[in-house]
C-alpha cells in the first residue's frame, strides 16, 4: 500500500479531532470534566468529541453539590465539547477468574463507531474518557515515527501510535497474539475507521467461551483464569489484519499460529509509545504507569523490544524469545508461589511483625 509522506509541518490543532469515550457517573464525573479542561488547554483548536457510552446522572440536583446532566451541559458548552451517546450496549461477563468486573468491550465499540463516524478532522486521537495526556510532546513523537515505509504488512497509510500498557509479547507470560492496547490510538482518521469499520459485537457465547469449553492443554497458569475466547483488544485488532491477510489465524486468546506475524503486523502499522514519556495521567492505573512492575515489563511490549526482535536474524529471534520464555517461566514459579496457602500463612505475620518493629509513622 502506498504511504503518505511524512508532514513536513508540525501538526495543529485545527488537524485533530479528540474523541474521548466510555461511561460517565456520580463518580466519575469531576474527573471527566477536569480531563476535558485539560484537553482544552493544550489543544484550543482541536475539535472535542465525548461519546457517552452509560450514564447514571440525574436530571436533576438530588441534594447539594451532587453532579447533574445539567451541571455536564453547562461544562460540554464552556469547553466547547460535542457530546453524544452512543447505541447502548449490554456489559458481558468478566473475562478472568481474577477480574471478576464486567467485560465492557460492546459498549466500547458501541462508543467507538459513534465517535469516528461524527469525527470531522485529519487526524483522531481516540481515548478512553478518564486518560489525559498532561503534554503535546505524543503529537512531536508521532510526527517522528509515522512512516509506514511499505512494509508488506503495513495496510495503514500511517502507522497508529498506541501505549505499551496492555501491548501484550504474545512470547511471555499471556501468549496473545494481536493484543494491542485499546486505552488510545492516534491517526488518521480514515485509518482508524478501517479498523473500527471491521469489527463486530462480541457475543455472550464467545466471552464465556471457557465456562463450557476446555482450554488448550498448552494453556500455562496465567492463562487458565480466563472465560472468553478472545480478549477485547484482539477483538478489536485482529479483523482488519484477517480481512487483509486471509492465512492469519486466531481460533482462541492464545493460538500460536500467527504469533511472528502477530509481531511483524505491530511493527509495521503501529508505535509504541511509552506512556510515561507522553505524560499520561489515569488515577486507576497511574502506578503501572509510574514504575512498571518487573512482572508487566515482561509483558508489555515497548518499541524497542519490537525494533530489536523484528531486526534480529532468525537464530537471533530464536535466542531472544527463549530468553522471554526462560524469564516468563521464573514470573510464573514465583507468582504461583507468592499465591500459595504456605506463603499467605507466611508472609503476613512476617509483614505484620515488620510493621511493628518499625513502629508508628
Amino acid at each position: 500500500m502506498p504511504t503518505e509522506p511524512l508532514a513536513h509541518a508540525p501538526i495543529s490543532d485545527s488537524d485533530i479531532s479528540i474523541l474521548l469515550q466510555g461511561g460517565i457517573s456520580q463518580r466519575n464525573l469531576s474527573q471527566i470534566l477536569r480531563n476535558l479542561s485539560t484537553w482544552r488547554r493544550l489543544f484550543p483548536h482541536a475539535e472535542l468529541v465525548l461519546v457517552i457510552s452509560s450514564c447514571d446522572l440525574p436530571d436533576q440536583l438530588p441534594h447539594a453539590g451532587a453532579p447533574s446532566m445539567g451541571q455536564m451541559q453547562q461544562q460540554l458548552e464552556r469547553f466547547q465539547v460535542k457530546a453524544l451517546f452512543a447505541p447502548y450496549q449490554a456489559p458481558l461477563p468478566g473475562m478472568k477468574s481474577d477480574s471478576p468486573g464486567d467485560n465492557n468491550v460492546n459498549l466500547m465499540i458501541s462508543a467507538a463507531k459513534t465517535g469516528l463516524a461524527a469525527v470531522g478532522r485529519r487526524y483522531t486521537l481516540r481515548i478512553r474518557n478518564d486518560l489525559v495526556f498532561c503534554s503535546r510532546n505524543f503529537l512531536d513523537i508521532y510526527h517522528t515515527h509515522s512512516d509506514t515505509s511499505n512494509n508488506q504488512w503495513a495496510i495503514f497509510t500511517q502507522r497508529i501510535m498506541i501505549g505499551e500498557v496492555f501491548t501484550l509479547n504474545p512470547m511471555t507470560l499471556s501468549r496473545m497474539p494481536f493484543h494491542f492496547s485499546d486505552w488510545f490510538q492516534f491517526g488518521l482518521s480514515d485509518d482508524l475507521r478501517k479498523i473500527w469499520n471491521e469489527v463486530g459485537y462480541l457475543p455472550l457465547m464467545d466471552a464465556a467461551w471457557y465456562k463450557f469449553e476446555p482450554l488448550p492443554t498448552r494453556s500455562n497458569d496465567v492463562e487458565r483464569r480466563f472465560f472468553t475466547r478472545l480478549a477485547p483488544e484482539q477483538w478489536v485488532s485482529f479483523p482488519v489484519f484477517k480481512k487483509c491477510f486471509p492465512a492469519l489465524q486466531l481460533n482462541q486468546f492464545n493460538d500460536p499460529a500467527s504469533q511472528e506475524e502477530s509481531m511483524a503486523i505491530l511493527a509495521a502499522n503501529y508505535h509504541v509509545v511509552n506512556l510515561k514519556e507522553i505524560h499520561a495521567y489515569i488515577d486507576k492505573y497511574q502506578d503501572i504507569i509510574s514504575r512498571m512492575s518487573v512482572y508487566t515489563r515482561l509483558e508489555c511490549l515497548s518499541q524497542q523490544a519490537v525494533d530489536h526482535y523484528i531486526q534480529a536474524d532468525p537464530q537471533q529471534r530464536l535466542v531472544l524469545k527463549q530468553a522471554w520464555q526462560r524469564n516468563a517461566i521464573r514470573l510464573e514459579r514465583k507468582v504461583r508461589f507468592r499465591q500459595s496457602a504456605w506463603f499467605r500463612r507466611i508472609w503476613r505475620p512476617l509483614t505484620r511483625l515488620y510493621k511493628a518493629l518499625l513502629g508508628p509513622g
